[in-house]
């Protein structure tokens, strides 16, 4: 009988153990994940801006390859050139 009992207070202490490691070290696992992701997200290099001269710029590339039509090119030249005037306060108003 007492080897009995021993086995069972055995089984009990060791899953009290392995109750213990994962309370501990669970968050301590999620905290380094947390860590990384906030690390990655946060070093991520910042969209590039590209002033309409830029972008006017690479259409007419895009023109010139073929891949835009003259009209196309037309649009996005208006539609920059508002934008243009609009972030300088000029045209309407």
């Amino acid at each position: 009988m007492l080897r009995v009992s021993n086995s069972v207070w055995a089984f009990t202490l060791s899953l009290e153990l392995l109750g213990a490691i994962v309370l501990f070290v669970g968050p301590v696992v999620l905290g380094i994940v947390v860590i990384v992701w906030a690390a990655r997200r946060y070093k991520r290099p910042p969209t590039e801006v590209l002033t309409a001269e830029e972008e006017l710029a690479r259409y007419r590339t895009l023109l010139e390859e073929g891949e835009l039509s003259p009209d196309e090119f037309e649009r996005i030249r208006a539609r920059l050139s508002e934008e243009g005037r609009g972030a300088r306060g000029e045209g309407r108003g």
